[in-house]
Order: structure tokens, then sequence, then C-alpha cells
């Protein structure tokens, strides 16, 4: 019966009317951005040269001690986990760094899974993000100035599930890698996501990693027992051995038990985003109503998959204790991958403190602190 109620409003869709009314725009949108975006990223449309660059951001700057960070969050397909938008908790302007992803093809389809969220009222992080497609540029979006386009799109009518595979994904940033575009690291940090994220052999991924130059440096493995929500789950740990910096990744919908944390959309608490007694109604009446500065209610069933994997005694040991030894940390993932990837940069952002709300729910099981100075990690 919980379950029921968690699944009902989107079953009820009721935010679809809100959904129809944004797409009666969206193609002119997009037609006005293709035409823009170039020119507000500084690109040339004859010389295609723009790639998304993971890169340290306040962990270059090293402080022993210090709260850790994430300095790069990047998703592909992910749908939205929180409402309202989810912000970065602790920066001056709470938009997280990064990239947020979606394919769309010839035809104006595009992928249904980011897509769908928005018709009972979930939203995407706050972040800059990209559309990308077969054959064609990409169409960008500057959160900086667009900051409400970058959480609701896409939102066409037209979608296909198709387009959600990772390999459609991969198709397009394999093309990317080559002349014009020469996106060859970004192509690498892709393929994090899109193939050694979804890989629980040890060896298999270890291999994979040394493929790009990346050594793996620590895996965490949840086997789906215990609960009805949620699959299999495998999370890596990669460093790149001269430069010290580490990319975390989160397995995306794999195992039938995945789709019951994806329909389990009732609004929960998630490391002190909202207050101790604020409460929302079911998602898809409206945006959830927040006291906190940049709170948000989070979707139960993503919010229940990580707390899952960071509470493993091998996740700790494997992969957050060696979080503070990496001169930058990204963090990815596919599809619910991607989601719970935002939740967790969205955790850590809270920088909490012991006796805080959601200290002891969360935050202690994701942020860290930076050791005396970044390290090279033994590979597995």
């Amino acid at each position: 019966m919980n379950l029921f109620r968690c699944i009902l409003p989107f079953l009820a869709l009721p935010g679809a009317v809100g959904f129809r009314a944004r797409h009666k725009t969206i193609k002119k949108q997009e037609q006005s951005q293709q035409q823009s975006s170039e020119a507000s990223w500084g690109l040339s449309r004859r010389r295609r040269t723009w790639c998304p660059e993971p890169k340290p951001g306040r962990n270059s700057i090293w402080e022993w001690g210090s709260p850790g960070t994430v300095d790069y969050l990047y998703t592909f397909a992910a749908p939205g986990p929180t409402s309202p938008a989810l912000q970065h908790q602790t920066n001056e302007d709470g938009i997280f760094p990064g990239m947020r992803t979606w394919t769309r093809n010839g035809l104006g389809a595009v992928d249904i899974v980011p897509s769908i969220t928005s018709t009972i009222w979930m939203w995407h992080p706050v972040m800059d993000a990209q559309s990308i497609c077969k054959g064609g540029e990409p169409v960008l979006y500057n959160a900086s100035e667009q900051r409400n386009d970058t959480t609701w799109m896409p939102s066409q009518l037209t979608q296909s599930i198709l387009l959600h595979m990772p390999w459609e994904y991969w198709d397009v940033e394999e093309v990317r890698a080559k002349k014009p575009w020469n996106c060859g690291d970004w192509y690498n940090y892709s393929m994090f996501t899109l193939n050694i994220s979804y890989v629980p052999q040890i060896g298999f991924a270890a291999r994979l990693a040394g493929m790009y130059g990346w050594s793996l440096v620590g895996s965490a493995y949840y086997d789906g027992t215990g609960s009805l929500i949620g699959g299999p789950q495998v999370s890596h740990l990669l460093q790149q051995p001269d430069t010290l910096e580490c990319v975390l990744t989160f397995q995306g919908t794999q195992h039938y038990k995945d789709w019951f944390a994806n329909l389990a959309v009732k609004p929960s608490h998630f490391c002190g985003l909202v207050e101790e007694d604020e409460e929302c109604g079911p998602f898809g009446l409206s945006t959830c109503q927040v006291r906190r500065p940049r709170g948000a209610f989070t979707h139960w069933g993503f919010a229940d998959t990580i707390r899952r994997m960071t509470r493993l005694p091998d996740f700790q040991t494997n992969i957050h204790a060696k979080l503070g030894m990496c001169s930058g940390v990204y963090v990815t993932g596919h599809s619910l991958g991607g989601a719970i990837a935002s939740l967790f940069t969205a955790c850590v952002s809270r920088q909490l403190k012991p006796g805080d709300y959601g200290y002891e729910e969360d935050y202690k099981y994701m942020g860290w602190t930076k050791a005396f100075r970044p390290s090279r990690l033994p590979p597995v």
C-alpha cells in the first residue's frame, strides 16, 4: 500500500498541463538557442572546439583538514531528483559546476527520462546543460544566463525511450572525440559514466579504466538484498595517476527492482536540505514550498538508493575514506545513477557538522575532509 501511494502521483501526472504549456514555446526557444549558443559560450559555428572540461575547483586550493567538495558533477539522461530544483548549498550562486546532458534526434524527439519528471513538478539541478544529437552540434544552456531553463528542460512532447540507452550517448560522444570537435578527454570521461559505471566485475572495470590512462582505486557493490526498492548497484572510484584527479561513478537502472525505486516518488527529507518539521504533499500537484534557502524535497526512491550504497562498509572503506586524497573529485552517473550522483554532490556541499539535522542521517556517510596532500592511490 505504501508503495502504491508513492507511485500514485506519478500515474496521475497532474503536472502535464504545465508540461504542455511549456512545450508550446520549446521549439522556438531551441531554434533561438541553437543560433545563439555558440556566441554565449564563445564558440564559432565554423570552428567547433568547445568541449566540457572537468577540472579541480576549490579542491585545487589545498587546505588540509577543510571540508571536501565535488569539483564537477556531470550526468547523462538523469531524471529530475527534487522539488524545487536542487542548488549548490554553499557557493555564491547556487550553481553546481558541471554539465547535464540529454539526447535528441533529427525529428525533434528527446530522451524520455530527463523529460518526464517535469510533468510531476520535479526539477533538475541548477547547472549548465547540453542537448546532443548524432551529426549535430550540441545545444548549450548556460545556467548563469538561463537558470530556469536548465532546471526544466527538456520538455518536448515527442519523446523516445530508445534515446535513453547508454549507447545512444556513447555514439554521439565518440563522434565528438574526433575532428572537428576534438573532445577526446570528454569522451574518456563519458565512458566512465556510460560504460565502466555499469561493470560490477572489478578486474574488468580496472582494465577498462586502464584503457583511458586511469586506475581503478576503489569499488563497492550492493547486492540488492533487504529491500523491494532498488536492485544490485556498483560504485567505482577512478584516479588519474599523474594529476591525482578522481571520478566517482554511480550505476544507472539495470535491474527490474530499480524501476520500483524510479517510481517511488514520495517527497522525502535528505541530508538536511529541508528543516526537520517541513512537509510537502505528493509530487505532481505543484512545486514543493520550502523554508530553507536553497532547500528541496527529494525523490524517496533516489534517496533510498544512495543511502543503501553509501552506508555499505565497502563504500566507506574502499571509496569514502580515499576521497580526501584526490586533487579533484568529479561525480557522475547515467539515468538513475545521474540522479543519485546529483544528490551525493548536493549533500557534500552542505558541509554539515555533528549535531546538524542531516549529519547523522546522510552527511557523515558522504562528506569528507582533505588529507595533508593529494596522494596517488594504489590500484585495486
